[in-house]
């Protein structure tokens, strides 16, 4: 009878550490994972001819996640039904004087944004809130012009600008699925300066197509792909 004791609190034993193993193998690779998903919010900005307004925004992201860490990659794009901007120029003759100076009216129909984002989660659990730095190019699209100068052709360059971002949000975890929303506000782009050749001087144009920082309310839901990272048995 005494054997028959020792031998039930053995296989108690062994099958409670079992248990414990197969959750803590299961926390483990659930800790590594690949998320790709969408969402949609809105997005404002400002330019130096428009206050500032907000327009519909759609994305598509990647997530991979470590314990308390994780990588995120994303692309957006606002879509601004002619937003108006512009830029000033001046002309240069070649002794240095200036002949005159113009703004040039531009108009765009996207915003188009692309993030890297160092994540932080501090909280554990199917309810997570996160934080996150990083940075990316911002830049519009669709451009049309009404200056007819020569200086139209750097309006791609004008409208594109790189930018350092912070992100606050928070998601919820069921299953394979991830739901969440989050905030992500980034810098003001610097002011460009540049001179332009034209054969008889130059051609100086200022400024960006985008006035301030932009801050992005967005969305989404994301689905996992599996681990981010071999099993247990494979780490060797």
């Amino acid at each position: 009878m005494r054997m028959f004791s020792r031998s039930v609190l053995m296989a108690a034993a062994v099958l409670g550490f079992g248990s414990v193993a197969a959750s803590a193998q299961q926390l483990h690779s659930s800790d590594f994972q690949w998320y790709v998903g969408g969402s949609g919010g809105f997005l404002s900005y400002a330019t130096p001819t428009q206050a500032r307004k907000s327009d519909p925004l759609v994305g598509f992201n990647m997530l991979v996640t470590a314990r308390r860490t994780g990588l995120l990659l994303s692309v957006e794009q606002a879509f601004t039904d002619d937003a108006a901007s512009g830029y000033a120029y001046s002309v240069v003759d070649t002794s240095g004087a200036a002949v005159g100076s113009a703004t040039a009216t531009v108009t765009f129909d996207f915003i188009r944004k692309y993030s890297a984002m160092l994540m932080a989660f501090p909280v554990r659990g199917p309810i997570a809130p996160y934080l996150g730095v990083g940075g990316g190019i911002i830049h519009t699209g669709g451009h049309k012009t009404t200056s007819g100068s020569t200086v139209d052709q750097l309006t791609t360059e004008i409208g594109s600008s790189a930018f350092a971002s912070a992100m606050a949000g928070v998601e919820i975890r069921l299953s394979r699925f991830s739901v969440f929303g989050q905030y992500q506000i980034t810098t003001a782009p610097s002011n460009q300066l540049e001179a332009i050749n034209n054969g008889n001087g130059q051609v100086v144009y200022s400024g960006k197509l985008l006035r301030g920082p932009t801050h992005t309310f967005s969305a989404g839901l994301r689905v996992s792909l599996g681990s981010a990272r071999e099993g247990i048995d494979g780490d060797r």
